[in-house]
Parts: C-alpha cells; structure tokens; sequence
C-alpha cells in the first residue's frame, strides 16, 4: 500500500539508516483500532502519527522536542511491543549509541515511564553497541514479547520473554560463520 499525504513540515525520505529519520510501527498506541507511526528525526524529534491509513498521516502529536536536549539523536534502533504487563503493545524499546536499551512503557501522547534494561556500562553495553536492527513479537508462542535482534557479526538472537525487568534469555538463532 502506498500512502498519500507527508507529514505535516517534513519530507519522508525511505527510511534507512541514512535516511531522515528512524521510525517504528506501533498498534492501537493511540487507543483506537487503527496503526501508528512513531518517527525520530536526525535532529532529535520524536514525533507520532496516529492512525496513518490510505488517507496518509494526520494528527501529528510530538513527544519529544529537539531542542535544547540532543538525547534523541543517539537512538540508532527503536522496536515496539508489550513488555508492561498491561496487555497492550505500546512499549517503545530504544537502542542507544552508547550500547544502553530503554523501554518506554505504556507509552500514549507522551513517552512511557522510562525502564533502562541495559545500563550504558561495560560490559554489556558494550555488546549491544553491535546490535544492528531489533524486532518484536511473540515469536514463542507462550503470550511473553520477545525481541529479535541482528547483530553487525551477522548473528541473529532471540531474547525470550522480555518485560520491565529485563530483555529476557539470549538464544542464539543463527550464528556468524567464521
């Protein structure tokens, strides 16, 4: 499907990682039935898109300004899902430069209570600086969000069963060949 209409004072470029901006699909994240789209902009905006449809984007909320904090431009990779317990699938989940991970949960008009599940420290961090792209999903079958995540060695792990308390168990899917 291609959508019609821009968003308001921007041009949507295709969205790569040297595109305009990164963005992520989020559903019933504005309470209706419709899908939504959640952008950050190169110069820090996170913007929502409330129920884009065939009739293209309307009703722009921002979330996060730009200016005078620069936080957002950090955010190399961004997933939604349900890790709140609430039911719902309106968790952002945000992979910093600095190799930290950050749930947003339940967020609505304005970003979620802010959850750090990976602090911004050795070692860890310093792992999830490699992480190229996530997803989410409940790729286990059992009603617990997972995240899917590609590595820049090529490896592919599923982290099981993530929620406000962590990102879950790493299972590796596909291993880089050496």
């Amino acid at each position: 499907m291609t959508l019609s209409g821009s968003p308001p004072n921007r041009a949507m470029l295709s969205c790569t990682h040297s595109s305009a901006a990164s963005w992520s699909r989020i559903l019933r994240f504005a309470g209706d039935s419709g899908s939504d789209l959640i952008v950050r902009w190169t110069d820090g905006e996170v913007t929502l898109y409330p129920s884009v449809a065939e009739e293209g984007f309307h009703g722009e909320v921002r979330l996060h300004k730009p200016e005078p904090d620069e936080t957002w431009k950090h955010a190399t990779a961004m997933t939604v899902g349900r890790f709140g317990g609430n039911g719902k699938v309106d968790d952002l989940v945000v992979r910093w430069t600095d190799g930290e991970m950050t749930i947003y949960q339940n967020t609505g008009t304005t970003l979620g209570r802010q959850i750090i599940a990976v602090t911004p420290k050795p070692p860890q961090a310093e792992t999830w600086k490699h992480a190229v792209e996530i997803g989410s999903g409940d790729y286990t079958g059992n009603d617990g969000w997972d995240l899917v995540v590609c590595w820049s060695d090529g490896e592919l792990s599923l982290y099981t069963d993530g929620d406000e308390k962590g990102l879950g168990k790493d299972n590796p899917l596909v291993t880089p060949k050496k």
